[in-house]
């Protein structure tokens, strides 16, 4: 028995491992070649929730046990039919979550792990307020946010004088100038009780029927502000040895107030400019400073980033060619 299985092992070595022209391969103990080739096609596509995939286990001496989902604290779902290949996690807008499977069997255990996220909520663009020096009234234009109009609500529009200070807590604030139902409505003019000369800082909030929200950046009738944002490309970087996944790394130097988005691109080629490629994910979380890209990555694979950073003033500032390798 032994003379044969080590015959038919030596017979498949020499062709590429993955082709699918290769049988399973069992041992004494009945076991055979799986890999669970987890992955999320939907990630960062959806505000409330993500899906997870994975190869069914399934062989000849039926020997599955469980699949588990589960987070680093707590079991989500304990699944015991062999050819369930899916798990849909509702989440929060913008929300990272690392989720785990394991595969039990009589013969083995596999464990796998992926970080999934969903989308953020798609906030007006384009933002500026301008002062009229006759009459002293605001004009305020945007493109209109590009959310699923299903999901869309209505607009808050917030004002602040001489400083945006107040911003920081909008349920107290007590600086909601007025409320728009259309989602294609994109200006609005701001006369209402305003000071002679005074500056005034703006800021428009979508908000979904689930009543979700995102800010717009903050826009000044007199000042064009910036808090300057700059990647440091010394500190930022991205993976090299990693499985089926590259880890991006980065540091900036805004704080946390100053903070608005930091967007991430990747481009399959050198010649590329990721900005004219793939957009992967929008982080608003200030304290997240690395990423895990799953998407497709493949082994044995390069991959091309670039960052792009922006501050609430909507100034942005981008980074150098960040290059990253699966391992082969």
């Amino acid at each position: 028995m032994h003379k044969y299985l080590i015959f038919i092992i030596l017979f498949y070595a020499c062709d590429n491992p993955t082709a699918s022209k290769i049988p399973p391969i069992y041992d004494d103990g009945g076991s055979f070649t799986y890999e669970m080739n987890l992955q999320s096609l939907d990630v960062g596509q959806y505000i409330n929730y993500v899906t997870i995939n994975w190869m069914p286990y399934n062989n000849e001496i039926n020997d599955f046990i469980s699949y588990i989902i589960h987070s680093e604290n707590e079991t989500l779902l304990l699944i015991e039919d062999a050819s369930t290949t899916s798990y849909q996690l509702d989440l929060n807008p913008n929300q990272f979550y690392k989720l785990y499977l394991d595969m039990n069997s009589d013969t083995k255990i596999l464990m796998d792990s992926i970080q999934t996220f969903t989308r953020p909520i798609k906030p007006i663009t384009e933002f500026t307020a301008i002062a009229d020096s006759e009459n002293w009234f605001t004009s305020l234009n945007w493109t209109a946010s590009e959310e699923i109009e299903s999901n869309f609500s209505h607009y808050n529009i917030y004002r602040s004088f001489e400083t945006h200070d107040i911003f920081n807590s909008l349920e107290t604030c007590n600086c909601l100038i007025n409320t728009i139902d259309s989602q294609n409505i994109a200006s609005y003019t701001d006369s209402i009780n305003l000071v002679w000369g005074g500056e005034y800082y703006y800021m428009i909030e979508t908000i979904t029927n689930q009543d979700y929200k995102r800010e717009s950046i903050i826009t000044s009738n007199i000042l064009n502000p910036s808090y300057n944002p700059q990647i440091n490309n010394d500190d930022t970087y991205a993976s090299d040895s990693d499985y089926n996944k590259i880890i991006i790394n980065w540091n900036y130097n805004l704080n946390e107030t100053q903070f608005y988005s930091l967007e991430i691109w990747r481009s399959n080629s050198e010649d590329v400019n990721p900005f004219n490629q793939t957009q992967l994910a929008t982080i608003t979380d200030y304290n997240k400073n690395d990423f895990e890209d799953y998407y497709l990555i493949g082994d044995g694979l390069m991959w091309f980033y670039k960052l792009k950073l922006i501050d609430v003033y909507g100034n942005i500032n981008e980074s150098e060619l960040i290059v990253g390798n699966s391992h082969p």
